[in-house]
């Protein structure tokens, strides 16, 4: 993971250039939460920026309920013809029909594939925050330059390094700064504990510790630094929790909203796929423990304005049909004749 932050992608860089203006905005109004309240801020940004993809999306997935009926017709008709030829005369009938209707089997996917490398660029741009948010940056030059002056310093970052993990192919040079900053935006405040109290002596303490309280002035919120990986020892456990919680709640609501107008059949299938969700769901809770808690906040955040948003296009989609009601047109209005000439 040290190793994919490295090469900050181009997206990466976009999205830290973006994060370091909100928080700009954020920091002249508040220094404390600043960090907390851009995420917010970000997720809300890109939540917007996507609602157009989303009702799209509903507007597709809409259509395929509806013609779920020519769908299986095109699925019967060819459910014992196993040759080449059959299914992919199956395949053309089957995107004939979605072209047809303006829909798409994969759109309800779409966003989700689209969060990926989101994820992937946030987390490159927290795991190396001080090249993307200046104010953080000038503080972890100072934190470096003032230990990198201390006699003595390297062989006690060296052994931070190993306590953390950052061996082998992955070693850092503590002779090199950007090396000493990437340890440093690892540590706990138990660990700049006891770093201190090593080189008491050599550093200036009270200096340090003015630097430190800026720093988790900006990267705290509510106790959790938003940069290191959230521990079962402590209760920034609780950001998992929360993330897991709220996802199973997205995806059980979502699942319910559109059980609503599916076939029998695609009820089946999709009763089929329960044992994944909660597999799913574990390995969100496992990869929640690995990256920054700010990822954490961002997945929680989006899920919740994504159960949010569902609200809105579900009501807004429910109101046209009702108009379409009035007109004398039913609602989920099925071509009998298409249907039987499918068959046929």
């Amino acid at each position: 993971m040290f190793l994919l932050a490295q090469n900050t992608s181009a997206l990466g860089k976009l999205f830290g250039w973006f994060v370091n203006e909100l928080f700009e905005l954020v920091y002249r109004i508040t220094p404390a939460y600043s960090l907390f309240i851009t995420i917010i801020l970000f997720t809300l940004i890109i939540k917007l920026l996507l609602f157009p993809l989303m009702v799209k999306q509903q507007k597709s997935m809409k259509q395929t309920q509806k013609i779920q009926p020519q769908i299986k017709a095109i699925q019967d008709k060819y459910k014992n013809r196993n040759d080449q030829e059959s299914q992919q005369k199956m395949a053309q009938e089957l995107q004939a029909i979605y072209s047809q209707n303006n829909a798409s089997p994969f759109t309800g996917c779409l966003l989700s594939f689209i969060q990926i490398p989101i994820i992937y660029a946030l987390f490159g741009v927290c795991k190396q925050i001080y090249l993307h948010i200046s104010k953080l940056g000038s503080i972890y030059d100072k934190l470096a330059s003032i230990f990198m002056g201390a006699s003595d310093y390297k062989p006690l970052l060296d052994n931070l390094a190993v306590c953390k993990k950052l061996t082998g192919k992955q070693a850092l040079d503590f002779t090199i700064v950007d090396d000493v900053k990437s340890l440093f935006i690892t540590l706990s405040n138990a660990d700049w504990t006891a770093l201190i109290a090593d080189l008491n002596d050599k550093i200036d303490v009270n200096l340090v510790n003015e630097i430190l309280i800026k720093k988790n002035e900006i990267e705290t919120a509510f106790g959790i630094n938003l940069i290191n990986r959230p521990s079962i020892h402590s209760y920034s456990i609780i950001l998992p929790l929360i993330t897991v919680a709220v996802t199973f709640l997205s995806i059980r609501k979502s699942l319910k909203q559109n059980n609503e107008d599916m076939d029998e059949q695609t009820k089946g299938m999709m009763k089929g796929m329960t044992g994944f969700m909660y597999f799913m769901i574990v390995s969100i809770f496992f990869t929640s423990l690995s990256l920054p808690a700010a990822l954490s906040i961002y997945w929680t955040l989006n899920s919740l304005f994504t159960m949010v948003q569902s609200k809105i296009l579900k009501n807004m989609f429910k109101d046209k049909d009702d108009d379409g009601d009035d007109k004398g047109k039913k609602k989920d209005y099925v071509d009998v004749k298409k249907v039987k000439e499918i068959k046929e």
